[in-house]
């Protein structure tokens, strides 16, 4: 009997370091990180990089730790505005630039020695193309409620492409962003964005 208590708690010793461990990879894992190419020798240039959004392959959802919780609705993101309404869906590339600029504002701020972004950049050395694969719209938090636990998140990939040779680069991986709570979708959305572009900015 006692031998089989020992093996138990042994067991239940080996399982909680594994889990301890597991949580300790996940918040320590970087919310951004270079998977190919010099960011930092591109960021560090001159001149302006034409700012691209791409949500062609978003899905939303609820996220917790970089993942869609399971047993939670996933949508499409052409399917989620058009669930929610044809105004959404009207007022979608009004909303889509809007938030390009939530970023665009934040990285040049951050990055004003070295290269700017801004959509439709004429005669761009690079395009920055931010491809959102996961996202959730987050919800406007009661009070009471810590701001950020209502803040929007998304993963994804910022993809560097020489417009001359049409090569990409340089891509930086999104594990996961968050912003903070507010009473606009877009607005949450947005300063998630600018969460990145603060990221990015500084990153090496």
């Amino acid at each position: 009997m006692k031998k089989s208590i020992f093996w138990g708690v042994r067991a239940f010793l080996v399982l909680s370091a594994v889990m301890m461990f597991a949580s300790a990879a996940v918040a320590g894992r970087p919310d951004v990180e270079v998977k190919k190419g010099n960011w930092k020798e591109i960021i560090a240039g001159q001149g302006t990089a034409n700012l691209v959004l791409d949500f062609s392959t978003c899905q939303v959802g609820f996220i917790d730790d970089g993942e869609f919780e399971k047993d939670k609705e996933i949508k499409p993101f052409n399917t989620y505005l058009k669930d929610r309404g044809d105004d959404f869906v009207r007022d979608w590339p009004g909303d889509e630039k809007k938030i390009a600029e939530y970023f665009a504002v934040q990285f040049n701020r951050k990055n004003k020695k070295g290269i700017q972004v801004a959509a439709d950049a004429a005669d761009a050395k690079y395009t920055f193309k931010i491809v959102v694969e996961k996202l959730d719209v987050g919800n406007p938090v009661g009070i009471g409620f810590s701001p950020k636990s209502g803040g929007a998140i998304f993963t994804g990939k910022i993809i560097v492409i020489d417009n001359a040779s049409k090569e990409e680069v340089c891509e930086v991986a999104i594990n996961e962003i968050k912003g903070v709570s507010t009473f606009s979708e877009t607005a949450r959305i947005g300063v998630a964005f600018t969460e990145l572009g603060k990221a990015v900015a500084k990153l090496k």
